[in-house]
């Protein structure tokens, strides 16, 4: 994340200098970057961390569901299939698996579902309970919910490009924008520097920014929402 830091400093103080050479207002330019700063540093990064944080959960799920099923279908046993997989979990400090090594092996894979809160999992859980009680093929009988999980991470894979897209597309339409300001303000010349001695259009500078940073705000609630829907239902 260290890297995302460094771009929203950068992203901050370019805002700042747009701003500087937008009003010829030093002051204006450095409290543009501060403000820029604070809500990236504050709001953007922790929206980036909680979108990045569920694309991975959701991935985690979808492997170890996938890799608990191979594995219950080699060694038979729940307690052999949860140990193949114990060390995809253990990558991850947050399961606290050394926490519930008291527990059934059943009991375990229960305990997950407070990590991996979606449908799917839920589904796997009383395919599990139902092959734990009866026996059977575990393959046949996870069949359907194979193709789902494959399904819902083609899903979640495709959210996360086109969200990648959309913010790559709306920065360039910012770049855009900031060209046209910088053409304006050194195409007028002479005009724009009279201009910035008003104060009024010093405000204006400053409401246009404000603006920005509203813009910025639904950007993030848009393509960096807190939780992905998973679909559980298909055409």
């Amino acid at each position: 994340m260290s890297s995302v830091y460094l771009v929203f400093i950068i992203v901050s103080f370019l805002f700042g200098i747009f701003a500087y050479i937008s009003s010829n207002n030093l002051i204006l330019g450095f409290s543009i970057a501060s403000v820029f700063a604070l809500y990236f540093l504050i709001f953007g990064v922790r929206r980036i961390k909680k979108w990045k944080s569920e694309v991975k959960n959701h991935h985690l799920c979808f492997n170890f569901i996938n890799s608990f099923i191979i594995s219950l279908n080699i060694k038979k046993t729940l307690s052999g299939a949860f140990e193949s997989n114990a060390i995809l979990m253990n990558q991850n400090s947050e399961f606290e698996l050394d926490s519930i090594a008291n527990l059934t092996t059943m009991q375990k894979i229960e305990y997950l579902e407070k990590h991996f809160q979606f449908h799917i999992y839920k589904l796997f859980v009383e395919i599990i309970k139902l092959y734990d009680e009866q026996g059977g093929d575990i393959l046949e009988m996870s069949d359907n919910l194979i193709k789902t999980t494959r399904r819902e991470e083609e899903y979640v894979i495709s959210i996360a490009q086109k969200s990648k897209r959309k913010l790559f597309e709306i920065v360039l339409l910012w770049v855009f924008t900031f060209l046209i300001l910088l053409f304006v303000r050194f195409g007028l010349g002479n005009f724009f520097v009279s201009v910035t001695s008003n104060p009024f259009f010093t405000a204006a500078i400053g409401f246009f920014f404000a603006f920005n940073l509203l813009a910025n705000e639904i950007l993030f609630r848009t393509v960096f929402k807190s939780e992905i829907k998973v679909r559980t239902e298909y055409e």
